[in-house]
């Protein structure tokens, strides 16, 4: 039997690059960190959120309304209000007060959108039904003072601060209130109404009266004088905020009342300068009191004085207040402006 010699092959070692080795390593470790938990991972967590291989739709079906509200409510934070106005539009909420949540995440959709006049028709509309919905009267706080309705603003922000049961959110409120007459510190009103009758002799507006079957004529001493009139008035007023507490304002109005007969025509103007402290729970005013009156355009008297007012917050929705009024009034002498008589001795 014949031996067979081979004759031996030559191994050749190839030497790598150390830096090629590294980056080598680097590979494989990306490709274990992507393949290892896809595969242990189950169908329906690779298919997306929720377990479910379901499309985005179909899941919200599966969703029970409350999981639905929110859903919309992360829709509008992340920004999609069309995917949150199609899910509103077509979601039905029937659940306890499921049906005012969604409608004040309506408002919120409508107000980001520009559509201020319907978000406030429908914020009203909720608080007519349910009133003690704050979230909604914060909102609707926020859209009036967009619309420049800043007196509509401050009126429902005092409702949240005078019902709120912990100090933390009346500072809140009230800082809020302080922010808006900030913006206007100028205010200016005015009314116009009927005014009635003064009849300042207490007489009566018939010519006759009946005594004992007999009529009796009432002379003209004894009948009704002024007769119905109109009142008008017109207010302004300044306010200059100190710091977050103290607040200088000024106000100034006049009012006048028209009669038919001249001699109970009226003009009362008067002067308001004080200084205001709010907290949270209490305020207290003092102010200073200058006010001037005319009848039939002619001088009858003048007051200075002064007022002290204070209101404590005992409890949400119950508020103690008390006012000190002080008034130094001086009559002009009206006989020395009207003309003797002939034949009338001087006093």
């Amino acid at each position: 039997m014949a031996a067979t010699l081979h004759k031996p092959r030559l191994r050749r070692t190839v030497w790598l690059p150390r830096g090629s080795i590294r980056m080598l390593c680097i590979w494989v470790l990306i490709v274990l960190f992507v393949t290892v938990p896809l595969a242990l991972a189950t169908p329906g967590e690779v298919a997306g959120e929720g377990g479910s291989t379901a499309s985005p739709a179909a899941r919200y079906g599966d969703l029970s309304q409350t999981e639905r509200i929110q859903a919309i409510r992360g829709f509008i934070e992340r920004g999609d209000l069309d995917t949150a106005q199609l899910l509103l539009a077509n979601s039905r909420f029937d659940e306890g007060d499921l049906g005012y949540q969604a409608a004040f995440l309506q408002t919120v959709v409508l107000e980001r959108r520009g559509e201020l006049a319907e978000a406030e028709r429908l914020s009203r509309a909720i608080l007519a039904e349910r009133p003690d919905f704050d979230l909604v009267r914060v909102h609707l706080a926020r859209i009036l003072a967009r619309q420049g309705n800043s007196t509509g603003a401050t009126y429902h922000l005092r409702l949240l601060a005078e019902s709120s049961s912990d100090r933390t959110s009346r500072e809140r409120f009230e800082s809020f209130i302080d922010a808006l007459d900030a913006s206007r510190p100028f205010t200016v009103g005015g009314f116009i109404s009927f005014a009635p009758s003064t009849n300042v002799n207490n007489g009566s507006s018939g010519t006759q009266v009946m005594l004992g079957g007999l009529p009796f004529t009432i002379d003209e001493g004894g009948r009704a004088q002024s007769g119905m009139g109109v009142r008008a008035g017109l207010n302004a007023g300044y306010s200059h905020a100190l710091n977050e507490q103290f607040t200088l304002y000024t106000a100034g109005s006049a009012v006048f009342s028209d009669y038919s007969g001249k001699d109970f025509d009226t003009l009362v103007g008067d002067l308001r300068v004080g200084m205001r402290y709010r907290t949270a729970s209490r305020m207290l005013s003092a102010e200073f009191i200058a006010d001037r009156r005319w009848f039939s355009t002619t001088p009858s008297d003048y007051g200075i004085g002064g007022r002290i007012f204070g209101s404590q917050a005992l409890m949400p929705k119950l508020i103690a207040s008390g006012e000190l009024l002080f008034i130094d009034r001086t009559y002009d002498d009206i006989r020395r402006r009207q003309p003797r008589r002939s034949g009338q001795a001087e006093g």
